[in-house]
């Protein structure tokens, strides 16, 4: 038995199936001009009454969307609007080191508050009393006699 295939078309089996083709092809086109011919004027009055219809249903809705359109403009509007200001302010995320910068602040301005009024302070102080400001050292013995400190 040979393996080999036979892709030859014989021509008496073509021009039978084309045959059957032509005649298949002939009775649809009649069978669609028959359906046609009894189909087309009840497609014309389904098309007349589908457009009534359509008319109908427009001028029913027209008013519900102006009616809506309003609503949404008026109140619904407001509310979305406020309700994402809301949802803005609860997603920011919060300030970092804020607090803590604005304590060093407070704290350094308070510093040269008290080291202002400090030497403000001395300096009326060594006024009234007519001592000029000098550096006394705690040990008088590690003075010398020109004023100079000796160290031990």
């Amino acid at each position: 038995m040979s393996l080999q295939l036979n892709i030859r078309r014989k021509p008496l089996a073509a021009s039978k199936y084309s045959q059957r083709l032509h005649r298949a092809q002939e009775a649809a086109q009649s069978g669609t001009a028959r359906a046609a011919e009894r189909i087309g004027p009840t497609a014309q009055r389904a098309r007349k009454v589908a457009a009534l219809r359509i008319s109908d249903a427009r001028a029913w809705t027209a008013p519900r969307l102006e009616r809506t359109a309003t609503y949404v403009e008026s109140e619904l509007g407001p509310k979305v609007g406020s309700m994402l200001h809301t949802t803005a302010h609860k997603v920011r995320p919060a300030k970092t080191g804020g607090k803590r910068r604005m304590v060093a602040l407070v704290l350094l301005v308070a510093g040269g508050v008290a080291s202002t009024l400090g030497a403000l302070a001395r300096r009326r102080n060594s006024a009234s009393t007519g001592v000029e400001d000098q550096d006394v050292p705690a040990d008088a013995e590690a003075m010398s006699d020109n004023g100079q400190v000796r160290t031990p």
